[in-house]
């Protein structure tokens, strides 16, 4: 787990990934004004595509972090006002948020800390064989039995905080199933003829962990897209849960190129438009009209409800209209039309509808994730990544938010550094 998260840093093969880079002047001159020695020694324009990823990278791995610490504590509280009701009313803003309840004692340090999720488990995980293994198969393999170990008879040991990272079913049961090859091809047989087993895999438990795959593959979408594709086939086998990984992986990515917001979110549309057609097969009244009452009917293809999440943001709906004010769902589907973030797809298009208001704002995105009737902890965490990766971490140290409580901070900070020195002379 995370506490023996270095371990990859002596490993010899490390995926080769360019490091050229676009991004906006302003961006440039608010980073080259944030270095103390900016004004006096002249800083090159490679030297500013370095700084700005590395500020990426921070953003993306301690943003998801944050996001799914904070997320933790009102994932299971069913509507917005019992929220403000608790936490006042504007609800979960930082860590100095949490009442008593909320902190937990680490096993062995003894310390409170703000916890986070399987989320942020798994995705340290999936970034950790990412970094080891650059061929599919590889990749998949080791995945397959790091995830196997952390559901396995040493979970405890794996994980000393396990018992409070909310695992999800869809999760634990396919990782402690007896062990089946995954398929590498394209198009896997269950997209061509329905599998009931698979139609039940469309929850968010893959797209939560899909956005390490961005930075270890941020100059290749096609890859980073596939990747995110294999990971899911793990536990979420379901086209929908694989669009939505993929949209998510090459929507981090095409912002670590550079990608404004915009077209970042155009990517994701196209990443999750490859799975369309085997979504029909699972969805087959779905049509590309989205209303309220197409997202509860199950009648929407995750490309076309990520593009309904980005029309409600420019168009300014109210969140309560479209993040929801109550948890009211049948499995993982909201039954009221809000993006309540159970099922994979409302999930990443809950995560591009805040994203969008809030491309620049990484505090005010967190805000507005966190304070969410339904999956809170993934819709924040995904919406932080993606936050993360546009606006860096550097704009939101700024603001004062105090994340020192935030389990495993100093780790996850040398994390960055590990994989910011694999990545940045490629």
């Amino acid at each position: 787990m995370v506490y023996s998260v270095l371990g990859f840093l002596g490993i010899a093969a490390a995926l080769v990934i360019g490091s050229q880079l676009g991004h906006e002047r302003a961006d440039r001159n608010a980073l080259i004004a944030s270095e103390e020695v900016a004004t006096r020694v002249p800083v090159t324009e490679p030297e500013i595509k370095v700084h700005l990823l590395h500020d990426k990278i921070e953003g993306i791995v301690l943003g998801a972090a944050v996001g799914d610490a904070l997320g933790r504590v009102t994932e299971f509280i069913d509507t917005t006002e019992a929220i403000t009701r608790k936490y006042g009313p504007d609800g979960v803003t930082s860590f100095k948020s949490f009442t008593g309840g909320d902190w937990v004692m680490h096993p062995y340090s003894r310390e409170c800390i703000a916890a986070y999720t399987d989320d942020t488990v798994m995705s340290l995980i999936v970034l950790q064989e990412a970094l080891r293994h650059t061929d599919a198969q590889l990749f998949i393999d080791a995945l397959t039995e790091r995830f196997r170990r952390l559901f396995g008879k040493d979970a405890f040991t794996v994980d000393p905080l396990y018992q409070v990272r909310a695992h999800g079913i869809q999760n634990r049961s396919a990782c402690t199933r007896p062990a089946a090859k995954i398929p590498l091809e394209a198009i896997p047989e269950y997209d061509r003829v329905v599998d009931s087993v698979v139609a039940k895999e469309g929850g968010c438990g893959s797209v939560m962990r899909a956005w390490p795959l961005a930075i270890v593959l941020y100059k290749d979408l096609d890859k980073a897209a596939f990747f995110a594709d294999l990971q899911s086939r793990i536990t979420h086998r379901h086209p929908m849960a694989r669009a939505a990984s993929a949209a998510m992986a090459v929507g981090v990515a095409s912002l670590l190129q550079g990608s404004t917001p915009e077209v970042a979110v155009e990517n994701m549309v196209k990443a999750a438009r490859m799975f369309d057609e085997a979504e029909m097969l699972y969805k087959p009244l779905a049509h590309t009209v989205v209303k309220a009452e197409s997202i509860l009917e199950d009648t929407v293809l995750t490309s076309d409800m990520i593009q309904y999440a980005a029309q409600q943001a420019r168009a300014g709906i109210d969140p309560s209209r479209i993040l929801g004010t109550h948890n009211s769902k049948l499995e993982n589907r909201s039954t009221e039309g809000f993006l309540l973030g159970w099922a994979a797809d409302e999930a990443v298009a809950a995560a591009v509808y805040v994203f969008l208001r809030h491309p620049d704002d990484l505090g005010a995105a967190l805000q507005e994730a966190v304070n969410t009737p339904g999956d809170s902890d993934s819709i924040a965490t995904l919406a932080a990544a993606l936050v993360g990766a546009h606006a860096g971490w550097n704009s939101f140290k700024k603001t004062g938010f105090d994340y020192s409580s935030l389990e495993n901070r100093l780790e996850l900070g040398k994390l960055v550094e590990a994989v910011f020195s694999r990545i940045k002379s490629y």
